[in-house]
């Protein structure tokens, strides 16, 4: 079975993994913008859960651009 990571160009070893930001919000949604013909729920939902304590949101960086959450 083939790695997606691998698949999708991306290297794990220039990958760093932080908390998300609400500053995050724009580039986060952008990645998602194919899901669910666009009608994902999480662009009117982003700033609740970046600022819930109970929840533990994390994107992943390469060179400074947000690929994946």
């Amino acid at each position: 079975m083939a790695d997606p990571v691998f698949e999708m160009g991306i290297n794990p070893e220039s990958v760093e993994m932080r908390r998300a930001r609400p500053e995050d919000h724009r580039d986060v949604v952008n990645i998602r913008d194919d899901l669910f013909g666009g009608l994902d729920y999480l662009d009117a939902m982003y700033a609740a859960y970046i600022c819930n304590e109970n929840m533990h949101c994390f994107v992943a960086v390469e060179g400074g651009v947000i690929v994946s959450t």
